[in-house]
């Protein structure tokens, strides 16, 4: 499914870091992005809006192989998602099993089972140290099984879907291969271990959020538009997807607190408020009560009026608290060249951004591309943590733009993990 979507330009499936596999799909399959499968994604999107995990969650219905089979019937599931519509998904399956035929795509498969065999046993070999009996024990539901995907063309990008059988749950974490080896094989770092979770937490949620959305809606969606350009940037488009991106986070954030790992709870309470959720931690504390009291609530179903007793107070309190955060939140106090300058020497060798704070210095998101970005060398910050330097290299009378942070690439941050507001970056060069 991965492939046809991005045959047909999806581009959340154009964003594969396996540079050879990538090319590989384009080169052979390309050919037949005018086969009825594709054409059909193409009216998916626009009629439904079937795109990200959609595609995903149709795909673990299906049966491994070719046939394409329904695993359990599409009308007696109700873990499909509410985008597709059954009769829409199966004659979407009968065009994509003809696409199959005629791309012959068992052939092309088969020539890439090392690639698969090989990403399979690093992912495995990251996963070895995380527990992930804690979810079943954590929220209260027991699970058929819980099963961990490579996502071979989603880049940075995992999702979780779930099936529900009567014989239990199949929980799915898809999980994105951000970058690969110097052999151009796909390596994964041990933070996957919270993207796993954090993937699989969607699959216990859903069904609470479903259950109590309605008393949940105008907290939702205050959260929702207090924060909205930044959630937009990142596709989170209603108080719905908010709210379950915000449980999910701060149920992951308890895992790691469980498991004993303090460098990364706190890495990761920076990393949420860097991405808009300025409220993770009131959330992950009220967590707390949830975990205190057992006996009370034996699944996190059973807290839910908590829940939402509690984000009605928060949706209440936030704007001060969100107030206060915009006044801490970092600066800019000296750029050279100044923003706009139209005159600037050709030889200068480097950007230099001056904050009015500490930064965190091991991350940073200089956004650009195109002939108006410069070329660039090894970004790094002074000793104090206030100078950001880009090493450029420039050429006279020529227009340059760039910018520190934009949409969900927000790595400038402060110290507590604040990130700096977007700066669109402009100059022009001068004769030598």
């Amino acid at each position: 499914l991965s492939i046809v979507f991005r045959i047909a330009g999806a581009e959340e499936y154009r964003r594969g870091r396996i540079p050879a596999y990538s090319a590989a799909v384009d080169d052979y399959f390309g050919r037949f992005a005018d086969e009825d499968a594709v054409t059909m994604v193409r009216k998916l999107r626009d009629q439904y809006g079937i795109s990200h995990d959609a595609v995903v969650k149709l795909a673990v219905h299906l049966e491994a192989g070719p046939g394409l089979q329904e695993a359990v019937p599409l009308d007696q599931v109700t873990t499909l998602g509410n985008r597709w519509r059954v009769n829409a998904a199966r004659a979407f399956l009968d065009e994509l099993r003809e696409f199959s035929k005629a791309s012959q795509f068992d052939e092309f498969f088969e020539q890439w089972q090392e690639l698969f065999s090989v990403t399979a046993q690093r992912l495995q070999a990251q996963l070895g140290t995380a527990d992930l009996a804690w979810l079943d024990e954590y929220f209260g539901e027991p699970s058929k099984s819980l099963r961990v995907v490579p996502g071979m063309l989603t880049g940075r990008t995992s999702y979780g879907a779930t099936v529900e059988m009567r014989s239990g749950k199949d929980r799915y974490a898809i999980v994105g291969v951000e970058a690969v080896d110097e052999s151009g094989r796909p390596r994964f770092e041990r933070v996957v271990v919270e993207s796993v979770v954090h993937e699989l937490c969607h699959s216990y949620l859903r069904p609470v959020l479903e259950t109590n959305f309605e008393s949940l809606r105008d907290s939702a969606t205050a959260l929702y538009l207090l924060q909205r350009p930044r959630m937009e940037a990142q596709a989170y488009r209603s108080g719905y997807t908010v709210m379950n991106e915000t449980l999910t986070r701060a149920c992951t954030n308890r895992y790691l607190q469980a498991k004993g790992l303090p460098e990364e709870v706190e890495s990761d309470f920076a990393y949420n408020r860097s991405r808009g959720f300025l409220w993770i931690e009131d959330v992950t504390r009220q967590l707390e009560e949830f975990e205190r009291h057992r006996e009370r609530y034996p699944t996190f179903a059973d807290f839910a009026p908590e829940l939402i007793r509690f984000f009605d107070s928060l949706t209440r309190d936030l704007p001060q608290t969100v107030e206060e955060l915009n006044a801490r939140r970092p600066r800019i106090a000296k750029l050279i060249p100044p923003n706009g300058a139209t005159d600037v020497d050709p030889s200068l060798e480097a950007i230099e951004v001056t904050f009015d704070q500490t930064m965190r210095t091991g991350t940073w998101s200089v956004v650009g591309g195109g002939p108006r970005y410069p070329k660039t060398g090894t970004p790094s910050y002074d000793a104090d943590g206030k100078v950001f330097r880009l090493p450029v290299e420039l050429e006279p009378e020529q227009d340059y733009e760039l910018w520190l942070n934009r949409g969900p690439h927000r790595s400038f941050a402060s110290e507590e993990g604040i990130p700096l507001d977007p700066v669109h970056v402009s100059f022009r060069t001068g004769a030598f």
